[in-house]
């Protein structure tokens, strides 16, 4: 397998439509301060910065998924190198309309990001805890997209405890609801259409 057929079959496997064609649209949602403010760039940038952290993601926990989950074909050496360079190339571009749409603040957040990342997955390389390492890419795309305002660090926190508590779910740590994934997204689309009422 060379060329796009890696990345051609995860995002068949890893990235299916629902919910992820449907979840950088969401948080943005979520980010801007009104319908006004909606910026086709930053749309881009949340797809290319999802796609490149949900590769990324995957393959740095392929160690702890081989000893507890099924086998991925990812797993294979090659495929993860050839992963990895379609990874990279996401957050180029996500960094590249970084530079170009933000200010410098968010440029060094996403670096930071990038090594708080690293440095986690290597120190809980096969601890259940590396499955929530992941969870940090979507406070910090709220945080951003919504232009560091305060009401943006007030949604990112909320939505980090939205993605703790479905992935607590997954897994089987708390109890598994009903119905829990459409309910905290209403209930956030709720509440930023009440938050805009109020601007």
């Amino acid at each position: 397998m060379s060329g796009l057929g890696p990345i051609i079959t995860y995002l068949k496997l890893r990235f299916k439509p629902i919910p992820w064609l449907i979840l950088p649209i969401l948080i943005y949602t979520i980010s801007i301060e009104s319908l006004s403010q909606i910026n086709i760039a930053k749309i881009f940038f949340a797809y290319f910065f999802i796609l490149g952290f949900r590769i990324y993601d995957d393959l740095m926990c392929i160690d702890y998924d081989k000893k507890f989950k099924e086998e991925r074909f990812y797993f294979d050496p090659k495929i993860k190198k050839e992963l990895l360079g379609y990874s990279a190339i996401c957050n180029l571009i996500s960094l590249a309309i970084t530079h170009t749409i933000f200010n410098q603040a968010v440029f060094y957040l996403f670096a930071g990001l990038l090594f708080i990342s690293q440095s986690l997955y290597q120190s809980l390389r096969l601890k259940k805890e590396i499955q929530f390492v992941s969870l940090l890419k979507y406070p910090f795309l709220v945080y951003c997209l919504s232009d560091g305002l305060n009401s943006g660090l007030i949604w990112a926190g909320i939505i980090f405890i939205f993605f703790i508590i479905i992935e607590l779910s997954e897994e089987k740590i708390i109890k598994q609801i009903k119905y829990l994934k459409p309910g905290l997204i209403t209930f956030a689309l709720v509440g930023k259409v009440i938050q805009w009422s109020l601007l």
